[in-house]
Formats: structure tokens, sequence, C-alpha cells
């Protein structure tokens, strides 16, 4: 059996086996290695991070015998939002809310939790993405004047 040691809470340096639990953690985290973490878009970067975390809390909190405190379901939700946005920013509400796997009703009551929406995410990233497309060109545009 492989072990791994790892420092844990309580300062003891106690060994994790490789099977189980930390098995899934030490695959998942070799497969984002293998991709390269800098190809990642940045929402799936988060949700590769959130994942790691939440893996990470469920192997130490099985070995001592603890239950951590996971990554909530909306801050997830948010993320797939986000990246379903960034995938298809020009996409209508109801396609983004579908690429996040929920309806549009769901998708808005859980940003609305976060004091926003399907439509004001997709408004401000077009924005930053006009804006960022218009300095590449040299004509240095910005959000607000993209307003006017």
């Amino acid at each position: 059996m492989v072990q791994r040691r790892i420092l844990i809470d309580n300062g003891l340096n106690r060994p994790i086996p490789s099977q189980g639990d930390a098995e899934l953690l030490e695959a998942y985290v070799r497969e984002i290695v293998r991709i390269g973490p800098s190809r990642l878009s940045p929402p799936a970067a988060a949700l590769a991070r959130e994942q790691i975390l939440d893996l990470t809390a469920v192997t130490l909190g099985n070995r001592t015998g603890t239950t951590p405190k996971l990554g909530t379901a909306s801050h997830s939700l948010s993320l797939k939002l986000h990246a379903a946005i960034e995938r298809d920013s020009f996409g209508g509400r109801e396609s983004i809310a579908a690429a996040a796997g929920i309806s549009l009703r769901h998708a808005n009551r859980m940003l609305a939790l976060e004091g926003t929406s399907i439509e004001r995410l997709l408004t401000k990233w077009r924005l930053s993405s006009a804006a960022r497309r218009s300095k590449s060109n040299g004509t240095g545009g910005s959000e607000t004047s993209l307003l006017h």
C-alpha cells in the first residue's frame, strides 16, 4: 500500500493511504496538473479549486473523524453560470441557464442571493469583453464609454 504524508491540524505527521478518498483526490489533482492549470478559464479554475478543497476536506475529515464544511451549492451554481456565460456570451438567458443545467427561474433566484441576475452577468461580461477588445485594438475604450 502506497502512503502519502501530510501535516494536519494537530501537528502530527500521519500517513494517509492512497486509496478511497485520498486516491480520488490524488487522481483529480494529477489530471488538473496534466491539463495545465493555466489553460483553464477563470470560472473552470475556480470550480476546480473549490472541488480540490472539498475533496481535501473530506479526505482529512474522514481520517480525523470530523465532518468538514464544504462549498455551498449556490457558489457552485454561480461558478457554472459564469462558465456558461464565458463559453457563450452571445447566447440568451435561457441557453445560459440550460448550459448550467438549471432553469432560468432557478438561476435568477439563486443569483438574486448575490444581488444579481443572468441578464446583469451577461451585460457585465459583454461590456468587459468589448472593453478588452477595444483596448487591444488601440481604441482605448472603456466600459463606461461603451454605454454612451
